[in-house]
């Protein structure tokens, strides 16, 4: 166990079941697992599981998924140590990562990540960086959940973008980490058990199209966060790929979700937000 190393898990109203298999999973790689709970309705149901290893900071109002992820870095950061994995609720990681991504743990990597797999719908996600192949390599971006963050770096470069509140936090991070130098490195034999939103398959002709349904408080910080993205970033973010996840937002919710008028509604808000946000002040 590397004694350098905590868990963070950011809880919103979580199932406790999925949440008990989370820090099983993690539990015994690490030092400690801190749980910043952000206003949860089942918040007796979470404290039910503290211990002398598992530590619970309880948010009198969900202050997004920025403001958490910088709390458990920060007190990581206080206590002395040097990595944090960080986890989604509903995520449940291999008994063995810690120990697979320690030799890897070096001053220039700014993260080590796995393979996501969803399990609902049986599919591998690359992000991006299809694997070489090879054990190792290194990706352009990164997700939350499983990420471990190197502490220093992330006080280096000014910790979560606290303004994005919940989407691209981690895309945000990603493109400041290798920006600033540091590497992302993925553990291609890695994979983590991962569940994503309420997603649901339709069916299009002989295509299966996997449709996220977001509500429509999450589309409009996505189509928030995209246009801040994409204005922020410019061209070393890949723009047209930026501007075609928005088209495919908007689409998806048009031809396949419930809630269209208030989902529309909310992706035009975000746009209309994202245009107005003051990049100058980064």
């Amino acid at each position: 166990m590397n004694k350098a190393t905590i868990a963070g898990i950011v809880t919103f109203n979580p199932d406790i079941s999925r949440l008990k298999k989370n820090i099983e999973a993690i539990i015994y790689q690490v030092k400690a697992v801190l749980i910043v709970d952000n206003n949860s309705s089942n918040l007796q149901e979470i404290e039910s599981l503290s211990n002398s290893k598992i530590i619970i900071i309880r948010n009198n109002k969900n202050k997004g998924i920025a403001f958490a992820l910088n709390q458990i870095l920060d007190w990581a950061d206080k206590k002395g140590y040097e990595w944090v994995i960080t986890l989604d609720q509903d995520s449940v990681c291999p008994t063995d990562y810690i120990s697979t991504a320690q030799p890897y743990m070096k001053a220039k990597i700014g993260q080590i990540v796995p393979i996501l797999f969803e399990s609902n719908s049986k599919t591998y996600h690359y992000l991006g960086d299809k694997s070489n192949g090879n054990a190792v390599q290194c990706v352009s971006k990164s997700i939350t959940s499983a990420s471990i963050t190197n502490v220093k770096v992330w006080k280096k470069i000014g910790g979560f973008d606290n303004d994005l509140f919940i989407d691209y936090v981690d895309y945000d991070y990603a493109i400041r980490l290798r920006l600033a130098g540091y590497k992302i490195l993925r553990l291609n034999n890695v994979f983590l058990d991962h569940q994503i939103g309420h997603s649901v398959n339709h069916k299009v002709g002989f295509i299966n199209v996997r449709v996220a349904n977001h509500s429509p408080f999450r589309k409009y910080y996505i189509c928030r966060n995209i246009v801040i993205f994409i204005r922020r970033y410019k061209l070393k973010a890949k723009p047209i790929a930026e501007v075609l996840r928005l088209f495919k937002v908007i689409s998806f919710s048009v031809l396949f979700e419930d809630k269209k008028k208030d989902k529309i509604k909310s992706i035009f808000n975000g746009i209309k937000d994202g245009l107005a946000y003051n990049i100058k002040k980064d």
